[in-house]
């Protein structure tokens, strides 16, 4: 028995495990799993299927499908591990991807499975030429040819289409170390000519599938030491390890796929590995730019330039303002972009100093803000002056980098003409030459074509007889009263005397500036070379590759010590004139003046003698706002005119700040006892507010307090009812400067009413409960009322009443209404919808008013009503649309929806009478009203006979009850009821019919001519010209009075009946 437990046992465990290894079986052959290495057929569609990816509508392709003829099965795992899918982030910033692609394999399934991997990383690449991300694509054989470059295509289309026409080289060797060296030198440099981007990071992709038949080691070293570049090996098949880890640096950078046929599906990872390697380029630090230069375009223009880095440099700012210039002495802001570095235009400037500051964005980090100033006034400045320049030793390098770097931005950097600066140039070795004249070159556009053509001459260097030239050959056609400068830019000792030509040039009031290149130059030789001091006029710098760098400093100093120079001549300028002060503020106010029009002006300078602040303004200023004054303080203000000249004697003037008070003042009473007071704050320099509460009349303070905010909520029990009040806000300044008052005023109003209800609720009346007021103030000798008034549902006033405050009470047995008092309001419609408003009234004060709505109770009492209505023909539609309104309020006075009390019928009159609807369908309130709202008129009720007319009644009633009273309500509308009403009473009366008539009346004829009332009869004739509707109260009051002398009767008739 045991045995054969165990065989049973044994052989589910088999089945069990066909079982499996038969599912496995069928997902490894789905997902290509398992392949007989004898037999690579590609899939017989011949096709890469795509499916589709992302946003971007590109489509990422699946690994071409491989058939297979054996199985090969993987371990059976009981818990499979958890798969988190890859999620790829799509490279959308500027990026230049080269891949390097191996096509020495035979098989064109390798080749196609490139093709799948390079179709999915792409498919993640935000293409945009010049902008995003660009590709080129070469192969790793001899042939030292790219695919496609960086600039062969511009979109998405076209990079899938040049994949796709890829194909097989026969009889190719891969040659990696060549491929990389060509890589570093052609194809990734920016000036090799296949559009690489400077300042924009370098992937290389490297697919390898075979050795190398050269070296990679050097060209691979060579590649990783670029700064901004990383690099992805993937090999596959043959590939050397070795080789893969120098290409990629370390093993970050290496992904394997264990056959040809895989490599599409290593795309993610090749995908995470470029991204994680970016981030890392990415967070380095930018460097602090170099090579800044300003050049003065025009009178209002300049132009600063700084050289590009060569970081991962997307964009800079460029922020300036005026360095003293009071309210207007704020940043402008604009970006530009990488490559616009080289002249960027600061336009519409005054002439006084302004400061630059320029920082460079990357796409994580920033580079060290870079500052500087320059001063506008200096594009005016009148110069002479002469470059001489030291060319003895320079190779024709140097000499083209002095050139470029250092002559042709100092001469940018004056605003050149013949009338302000001109500058004249002087290259010399063992002889000088003037090869820009002070008066040849008076355009700068002219002088800095020759300074592009400039050659140089070597040999001894004689810097004395270079001064000795510039004395008397370079100033020879200098201008009378023009300040006269030599820069000397040298590299070392004299081999000739320079002190004699030295002194004789500053002995000729000629300013002397030295630049000494790489020279270690003693205290006396800076005696001899610069004017003094000579930390002003000497200028060390290392090599010529750093002469840019002093071009702003030199070109500041220059213009300082001309001002220097200018402001010491007689006569001094103008003064301004006609220098006043407007729009005086709390906190700021306006100088302005006149001054005549003069070349020698440059600006002016404002200052400010109690704050002691100053003010550098430009030429074309004629007024200035100053700001952040303190309320209430004088303040003592001069001017003087700056220029080229000593300076204007000044001219001052002074004034007071106002002290400005709150504005916008409101005094809200929200209770008896509390005021809320608001407004708004004139300055942000008050420091706090005053609030005061007066007697309008008498001025007598009542309270008064202090507050930080814009509002206050007043709650004191000396507010009377009534009064009228002054609400006075003061704002305190700094110093316990207090401003004016601000005023509000409010005059106090009576309570509200509280508890104003419906207490009880008949037909055609209700009674209405308040609760007597009780405030400070009052007693019973004030007048103090209360009126009562009732709307109808379209705002008619219905009724009114008028009660004084000692009126009696109302009588409950349930509460003490001692407190309350009540009012009957009468005559109203039953059924209807109306408003009542309570309002209190004092001394020809009046409260809020209080309103309530409510809904006379309907008409209850056991009736049956016969409606007779004739419509005639000659009615106007307003008077039908009248009569139709009148009969819906005369309906929905009653309460029809109980059987038991109110039954309706109503019969249309004419020659032909009909019945609109019956007593028992009368209960269906809906149904009435909608055969009201069909009415229409009816020809032939004038030929009608009163037997016919009392026939049509009888009929009205057939199914009326027994012993309940019966109502005729009869509507003429055209001819008089009289013509069919019988001449008795007693013919109705016997019926036991009260009657109720309502007649249109006619110009000509009074209705109440022929109207008999009777003890059982209520003739009512109404003249409704205007509106029918208006008579519905009157009817319903008379209905409701009439109803129980008709119960009475009909009752007493049944009976004898």
């Amino acid at each position: 028995m045991r045995v054969k437990v165990a065989c049973a046992t044994l052989l589910i465990v088999v089945v069990l495990l066909m079982l499996e290894h038969s599912t496995n079986a069928e997902k490894q052959q789905q997902h290509g799993i398992g392949i007989k290495k004898s037999s690579l057929l590609l899939d017989p569609t011949n096709e890469i299927k795509p499916t589709k990816l992302r946003k971007t509508g590109r489509q990422r392709l699946n690994p071409p499908r491989i058939t297979t003829e054996t199985t090969v099965m993987e371990p059976v795992r009981t818990t499979p591990l958890p798969v988190v899918p890859y999620k790829p982030e799509i490279i959308s910033h500027s990026l230049d991807v080269l891949f390097m692609i191996d096509r020495s394999s035979t098989l064109d399934v390798g080749l196609q499975a490139t093709k799948c991997l390079l179709h999915n990383l792409t498919s993640y690449f935000d293409v945009a030429y010049y902008k995003k991300v660009r590709m080129a694509l070469m192969s790793l054989d001899t042939n030292d040819k790219l695919d496609f470059s960086f600039r062969r295509y511009q979109d998405d289309y076209g990079y899938e289409r040049a994949i796709e026409i890829l194909d097989t080289r026969e009889g190719v060797d891969n040659y990696v170390g060549r491929a990389l060296t060509y890589a570093h030198d052609i194809v990734l440099d920016p000036k090799g000519g296949q559009a690489a981007r400077p300042n924009v990071a370098k992937v290389v992709v490297v697919i390898l599938g075979s050795p190398s038949k050269d070296a990679i080691g050097e060209a691979a070293r060579r590649l990783l030491s670029q700064p901004y570049l990383i690099t992805v090996a993937v090999g596959h098949s043959d590939a050397l390890q070795r080789e893969l880890y120098a290409i990629a640096g370390d093993a970050s950078g290496v992904i394997f796929a264990d056959s040809i046929e895989h490599i599409c599906d290593m795309w993610p990872k090749i995908h995470r590995s470029m991204l994680e390697r970016l981030r890392g380029l990415y967070i380095r630090p930018l460097s602090p730019l170099k090579g800044f230069r300003l050049g003065m375009a025009r009178e209002d223009m300049v132009e600063v330039a700084w050289k590009r880095p060569s970081d991962l440099v997307n964009y800079y700012i460029v922020r300036y303002r005026p360095s003293k210039m009071g309210p207007i002495d704020t940043y402008q802001n604009f970006t530009i972009n990488i490559g616009r570095e080289g002249a960027v235009q600061l336009p519409n400037l005054e002439k006084t100093e302004y400061v630059v500051q320029v920082r460079a964005y990357g796409l994580n980090q920033t580079s060290p803000t870079y500052s500087m100033k320059f001063n506008m006034a200096c594009a005016g400045v009148k110069l002479d002056i002469i470059l001489v320049f030291d060319t003895s030793m320079l190779t024709d390098d140097q000499f083209d980098l002095a050139r470029n770097d250092f002559l042709s931005s100092f001469v940018n950097g004056f605003l050149i003409d013949s009338e302000t600066t001109r500058v004249g140039i002087i290259l010399y070795a063992e002889e000088a030459r003037y090869v820009a004249p002070l008066s040849t070159y008076t355009e700068k556009s002219e002088l800095l074509w020759r300074v592009n053509e400039l050659d140089h001459d070597v040999g001894l260097r004689n810097t004395g007889a270079a001064l000795n030239f510039a004395y008397f050959h370079g100033f020879e056609y200098s201008r009378r009263d023009v300040l006269k400068m030599v820069v000397v830019v040298t590299s070392g000792k004299s081999s000739d005397d320079v002190t004699r030509a030295a002194e004789r040039l500053k002995n000729d009031d000629t300013l002397l500036f030295h630049v000494g290149v790489d020279m270690d130059t003693s205290e006396e030789d800076r005696e001899i070379y610069a004017s003094q001091p000579d930390n002003k006029f000497y200028y060390p710098v290392s090599s010529y590759m750093e002469l840019g760098s002093i071009q702003i400093d030199l070109s500041k100093t220059i213009c300082e010590e001309a001002f220097n120079y200018y402001n010491t001549l007689d006569p001094p300028l103008t003064p301004p004139r006609n220098v006043q002060i407007d729009d005086v503020q709390n906190t700021s106010f306006k100088v302005t003046w006149v001054i005549d029009d003069s070349e020698l002006v440059t600006g002016y300078e404002l200052s400010n003698n109690v704050t002691n602040a100053t003010y550098l303004l430009g030429k074309r200023r004629r007024s200035f706002m100053l700001i952040e004054m303190l309320p209430g303080h004088y303040y003592n203000i001069s001017i003087c005119t700056k220029g080229y000249r000593k300076s204007s004697p000044k001219v001052y003037v002074s004034t007071k700040t106002e002290l400005l008070a709150p504005v916008d003042v409101t005094a809200e009473e929200l209770t008896p006892k509390m005021i809320n007071i608001e407004w708004a704050s004139p300055s942000v320099a008050v420091i706090q507010y005053k609030v005061s509460l007066l007697f309008r009349q008498s001025g007598q303070v009542l309270k008064a307090l202090y507050t930080f905010e814009t509002n206050h909520l007043l709650n004191t029990s000396i507010i009377m009812l009534g009064t009228q009040y002054e609400v006075q806000v003061r704002a305190i300044y700094p110093d316990d400067y207090e401003s004016g008052p601000a005023s509000a005023y409010i005059t106090t109003d009576l309570p509200i009413p509280e508890e104003f209800q419906m207490a009880q609720k008949d037909e055609t009346k209700i009674q209405l409960i308040w609760k007597r007021l009780d405030f400070k103030q009052h007693s019973t000798k004030h007048f103090l009322t209360y009126a009562v008034k009732i709307y109808d549902e379209y705002g008619n006033l219905i009724a009114s009443d008028v009660l004084f405050h000692n009126s009696s009470s109302p009588f409950s047995r349930e509460k003490n209404l001692d407190q309350f008092l009540y009012t009957w309001i009468q005559n109203l419609t039953p059924g209807r919808q109306y408003n009542a408003t309570l309002q209190a009234c004092l001394h020809g004060l009046t409260s809020k008013l209080m309103m309530i709505e409510f809904v006379t109770r309907r008409i209850g009492l056991p009736i049956d009503i016969a409606i007779l209505v004739e419509i005639s023909p000659t009615l106007q539609y307003q008077e039908v649309i009248a009569t139709r309104d009148f009969l819906r309020n005369f309906v929905t006075s009653f309460d029809v929806e109980n059987p038991a009390n109110v039954r309706m019928t109503m019969m249309q009159l004419s020659n032909r009478p009909s019945r609109k609807f019956s007593m028992n369908e009368s209960t269906n309130r809906s149904m009435i009203m909608s055969h009201l709202n069909t009415l229409t008129p009816v020809p032939g009720s004038s030929i009608l006979s009163p037997e016919k007319f009392m026939y049509t009644l009888e009929t009205a009633f057939e199914d009326s009850r027994s012993g309940i009273p019966r109502i005729m309500l009869l509507l003429m509308t055209n001819q008089h009821y009289s013509n069919l009403m019988p001449e008795s009473d007693n013919e109705l009366s016997d019926r036991g019919i009260t009657s109720i008539v309502v007649q249109m009346a006619h110009a000509a004829e009074s209705p109440f001519s022929k109207c008999q009332p009777s003890v059982n009869q209520s003739c009512i004739a109404m003249c409704w010209e205007d509106s029918i509707s208006s008579t519905t109260q009157f009817i319903m009051s008379s209905l409701t009075l009439c109803a129980p002398r008709c119960s009475r009767w009909s009752a007493s008739h049944a009976s004898g009946s």
